[in-house]
């Protein structure tokens, strides 16, 4: 009777550990999810500051080829607008309590950060290293090693890098890459570069769940973003 007594004690306090570790984890996601979402709101302010300071030192030297209100409708109003509305988008996600998972959210903010990336490198486009925006989208979507997040997140930049190299044409000085072989090499290894990124940004994955499967039998593979059925 009592190691019976004894064996009850510790599986119920087994399961107290349990779910207070997936309450620790729970905590840990929806801050990232938190700071992930404010980092999308300071890179569109940033962005935006920017484009305001280049505007005032280009409009005072010869480097500017249209009109001022053309270039602050094409490089300042336009981006800016459209950035408003992915934050807009974001900030009606993450205040839904209920009606909204945060599996989704995730999802969500993830895919917005694209979005940005996309819209800043397609009007910048004619700087070589500002796909390096694309990096840092996807780098963020693996702090929640979830293989589905982070794969919907590089399969988004990699579309959205080709469609701004091959499809748009923002910059009036961008010349068309298949018209430039300067300009398609800069592409291809552009694409390498975001590919091989990408595989490291997996395979962190891949080390970081590995590591969690060494916690003691009780609490293995009991993360909150497994329960949550996020694998």
């Amino acid at each position: 009777m009592v190691q019976n007594k004894m064996m009850l004690n510790q599986e119920v306090r087994k399961a107290t550990n349990i779910d207070e570790i997936v309450k620790v984890y729970a905590k840990i996601d929806e801050g990232w999810l938190r700071f992930h979402y404010k980092l999308s709101i300071w890179l569109v302010a940033f962005a935006f500051i920017i484009e305001c300071l280049l505007s005032i030192m280009i409009v005072q030297t010869d480097l500017l080829s249209t009109s001022v209100p053309v270039y602050i409708w094409r490089y300042i109003a336009v981006p800016s607008g459209v950035n408003l509305i992915c934050i807009g988008i974001g900030t009606v996600v993450m205040r839904s309590q209920r009606s909204i998972s945060h599996q989704v959210k995730m999802y969500t903010i993830s895919l917005l950060l694209v979005a940005v990336a996309f819209i800043l490198f397609t009007i910048h486009t004619i700087f070589v290293s500002s796909y390096f925006i694309f990096a840092i989208a996807i780098m963020l979507s693996t702090a929640y090693t979830c293989y589905k997040v982070t794969t919907v997140t590089i399969t988004a930049s990699l579309i959205g890098f080709a469609v701004s190299e091959i499809f748009i044409v923002w910059d009036t000085e961008k010349s068309i890459i298949f018209n430039n072989a300067l300009r398609l090499g800069d592409f291809l290894v552009g694409l390498v570069i975001l590919l091989a990124f990408s595989f490291i940004c997996m395979v962190f994955i891949h080390y970081q769940r590995k590591k969690s499967c060494q916690y003691p039998v009780g609490i293995r593979k009991i993360p909150f973003r497994e329960k949550a059925g996020n694998r």
